[in-house]
């Protein structure tokens, strides 16, 4: 335990996010919101119906990983994460490891499709982990990574979701694990060797009730749990750690920035996430 919070017990492999009960709710809403926003599609990659290997890299709760097993029952899927925090009770073909996405990997087999979302903050050397990917993908096979980029409020907000902002991304600099998405540059991808890269572009609302389908509506309320819900989870450990912040001040700053998200369900358009 941690600042109340609890975190990966490994020192060597410190993840800045939290693995207790409170986060494996909110990932699970985050999971449901990336289903809305993709319109119940798990996957962007345009995967055969009979492919054979699944590999969730950060798999968290495991609920892409659950989904995925389900949506294709010929296929065995593996969800790598640090932390023991997925149900026991899955489909026959999902399995569960715990490892560290930056080490060695020792599979036997070749990868169809190997998925990656919301790592940002989690990884030492991308490069490395997409060469390592490259390497158990079998020819033909996707590699899909999703990441969010930093929320937006709307015009009229206060400044104190910037200034945290600010401050939460010098201290991930400090870790040595920049929160930023300079990973997904294109170039990254192909100069390892993949080929057909391509990028999408969405935005998840946060709030707002001015939305006009109740399908968006949706999509902002889940929008809105899974950034406040998230405040706390995402800044307590780099702020404590590495910009020597105490926890009342993160307290006091994660009270007033909620505060603000919160508000813009009270704003025609509300705020918004790019993903």
């Amino acid at each position: 335990m941690e600042n109340g919070r609890r975190y990966h017990s490994n020192e060597k492999d410190a993840y800045f996010m939290p693995n207790d009960e409170r986060e494996a709710d909110r990932l699970t809403v985050s999971h449901q919101m990336h289903l809305t926003l993709l319109s119940g599609r798990l996957h962007l990659a345009p995967l055969p119906d009979n492919i054979s290997y699944i590999l969730d890299i950060g798999t968290g709760t495991g609920d892409w990983a659950i989904d995925m097993a389900e949506a294709f029952p010929n296929a065995e899927v593996i969800g790598m994460d640090l932390s023991v925090i997925q149900p026991n009770a899955v489909p026959a073909n999902v399995y569960f490891e715990v490892e560290n996405a930056e080490g060695e990997w020792e599979y036997t087999q070749e990868f169809d499709h190997i998925y990656i979302r919301d790592l940002c903050g989690a990884i030492d050397d991308w490069p490395a982990l997409y060469a390592q990917a490259f390497k158990f993908l079998k020819p033909g096979g996707y590699i899909e990574v999703v990441e969010h980029d930093e929320p937006e409020l709307p015009e009229g907000g206060s400044g104190r979701a910037k200034d945290l902002k600010e401050t939460f991304f010098a201290a991930c600099a400090a870790s040595g694990r920049p929160y930023n998405t300079e990973h997904l540059a294109e170039n990254i991808f192909r100069d390892i060797g993949f080929a057909d890269v391509e990028s999408h572009r969405f935005e998840m609302p946060i709030g707002g009730p001015g939305l006009h389908s109740e399908d968006e509506k949706w999509l902002a309320k889940l929008g809105l749990v899974t950034v406040t819900d998230g405040i706390e989870a995402f800044v307590l450990r780099p702020l404590t750690r590495w910009a020597g912040w105490s926890v009342e001040q993160v307290n006091e700053i994660v009270k007033n920035v909620t505060e603000d998200f919160m508000a813009t369900s009270d704003l025609p358009s509300g705020g918004y996430t790019p993903m």
